[in-house]
């Protein structure tokens, strides 16, 4: 009995933690190798992003009209690939964690 408590997840502290790094809330919930795999995703698109974003930086983003449209393409695209990977990081951690008490609370 003391077995399955062990096993209990907090699908928030989940949910909060792929907030924090995409992908921690998978290591929380056991699931290392995706945990992983979402994590490397996420820093290969920030580094992707940094070299235009610093060409941004350096125009100044109080004068949009000097940068290229191109890297302000490339940096919104990567933004928004961020914003997904990051949503559906947080969305997956608390299923599985709802999903392993599920299991878990049927067990007993």
């Amino acid at each position: 009995m003391n077995e399955g408590k062990e096993n209990i997840k907090r699908p928030y502290l989940a949910l909060f933690l792929s907030f924090l790094f995409p992908g921690l809330g998978q290591i929380y919930n056991g699931q290392f190798k995706k945990g992983f795999i979402i994590s490397g995703l996420f820093i290969a698109v920030y580094m992707l992003m940094s070299k235009p974003y610093s060409i941004m930086k350096q125009s100044g983003f109080d004068n949009l009209e000097t940068i290229d449209s191109n890297t302000m393409i490339i940096v919104f695209g990567y933004s928004i690939a961020i914003l997904f990977l990051t949503g559906v990081s947080m969305y997956d951690a608390k299923l599985t964690a709802d999903k392993i008490n599920k299991e878990t609370y049927n067990k007993e």
